[in-house]
C-alpha cells in the first residue's frame, strides 16, 4: 500500500470526508465535498480561521508492519555527497517510502541521522534508501516494526526549550549545499554561546508525485504542478534557559532570511511554508498564492462575518 502517498493526501475525499464545525454565530454545520464544499476546502490548509472543528471523519488507512528507523553517523565527512542522494530520492519517488534526513549538532557532536520509513516489512534495505546506509561507523537502528514503534526514534527529550523554523526549496543538491554553509555558521554561533545547545536541520522531500494527488477535491496549500519537486527544510534548536530565547530565535530568523534570499538568487526559491514547523514570525498564508489567499478571506467573511476568528481568537496564523 502506498501509505506515504495516502498520508500526504489527507485532503483527499477518501480520507478527510467530513468536518463538523462550530461557526462564530454558534451554528453547527457539516462541511464535506457536497455540503459547504468551500468551507471543506478552506479547512485543508486554513487552520483555525473559519470555525472550531469539533469532529472530523476519516477513512482508516490499513497499515501492518513496516521497515524503518534511524541510521546515525558521527561527523560530517559524507554529508555533502548525500545531498545529491536526497535530490535523486526526491526526483525518483518510491511511493512506499518517506525520508527525513537529519543532520546538525547534538550533544556537542556533528551527526548525520536519516530517519527512513518504508510501508512494506521488507527484509533488506529498499533500493531507494541504499545511498543513505552502509557507511563505515554508521549505527543502524532499522528494523521491521509497527509504525508507532518506528516513530519513537524521532521523539525529543522532555524538559528543554525548543523552537523550529522552516523553509522550502526547489529540489537541488546545489541549494542544499548552500543551505548547509549558512546553517553551519549559525550552528557555530549558537553552540559556542550556549552550553548544551543542540541545533539540527531536517530535509523532508515533497515530490510532485505526492503533493499532486488524484481525485482530491482541492485545498489551499498552494502546491502547484509547476512548482515541481520540493524539499521542506526545518531547523530545530533545543536549549535550557529562557534567558537565551531571544538570542536563539533571532539567530534562527537570520538563518531563515539568509537562506531564502540565497534561494531567490539561485532560482530555487519556493514560497511554501509548512505550517506545522513554522515559527511565530512565519505566516504561511502569503506563500499560498494571491488567489488562494483572496479565496480564503472570502470564505472567512462568508462563515465568520464578524471576523471573530481573526480578531478575538489568540494564537495561530491569521489571514
Amino acid at each position: 500500500m502506498e501509505v506515504s502517498q495516502q498520508i500526504l493526501s489527507a485532503h483527499n475525499t477518501k480520507h478527510a470526508n467530513k468536518h463538523q464545525v462550530v461557526l462564530s454565530s454558534g451554528t453547527i454545520v457539516n462541511a464535506n465535498p457536497t455540503t459547504n464544499a468551500d468551507l471543506f476546502k478552506a479547512l485543508k490548509g486554513g487552520s483555525n480561521n473559519f470555525g472550531i472543528v469539533t469532529r472530523f471523519d476519516l477513512r482508516v488507512v490499513p497499515q501492518g508492519l513496516g521497515w524503518g528507523g534511524t541510521v546515525v553517523q558521527l561527523g560530517f565527512t559524507n554529508l555533502l555527497s548525500q545531498f545529491s542522494h536526497i535530490e535523486h530520492f526526491t526526483a525518483n519517488t518510491d511511493k512506499l517510502s518517506q525520508l527525513d534526513f537529519i543532520f546538525g549538532w547534538s550533544g556537542g557532536r556533528e551527526i548525520i541521522a536519516p530517519f527512513l520509513t518504508y510501508s512494506d516489512p521488507v527484509t533488506e534495505v529498499p533500493e531507494c534508501f541504499k545511498n543513505f546506509t552502509g557507511y563505515e561507523g554508521q549505527i543502524d537502528n532499522t528494523r521491521v516494526a509497527p509504525l508507532l514503534d518506528l516513530v519513537q526514534d524521532m521523539y525529543s527529550a522532555d524538559g528543554r526549550r525548543q523552537a523550529a523554523a522552516t523553509q522550502t526549496f526547489v529540489n537541488s543538491a546545489v541549494m542544499f549545499t548552500e543551505y548547509f554553509t549558512l546553517f553551519n555558521a549559525t550552528a557555530q554561533t549558537l553552540i559556542s554561546a550556549i552550553p548544551g545547545m543542540n541545533f539540527v536541520a531536517s530535509f523532508q522531500p515533497l515530490p510532485l508525485a505526492l503533493s499532486q494527488v488524484k481525485n482530491a477535491p482541492g485545498n489551499f496549500l498552494g502546491l502547484e504542478k509547476e512548482d515541481g519537486d520540493l524539499v521542506i527544510v526545518n531547523n530545530v534548536a533545543t536549549w535550557d534557559s529562557v534567558e537565551d530565547d531571544a538570542f536563539v530565535l533571532g539567530e534562527m530568523k537570520k538563518l531563515n532570511e539568509a537562506a531564502l534570499e540565497r534561494a531567490r538568487v539561485l532560482g530555487f526559491y519556493s514560497g511554501y511554508i509548512f505550517a506545522n514547523t513554522a515559527e511565530y514570525w512565519q505566516n504561511p498564508y502569503p506563500g499560498r498564492g494571491e488567489e488562494n489567499l483572496r479565496a480564503m478571506k472570502e470564505i472567512s467573511m462568508k462563515y465568520d462575518p464578524v471576523q471573530l476568528f481573526q480578531k478575538a481568537v489568540p494564537g495561530g496564523y491569521k489571514l
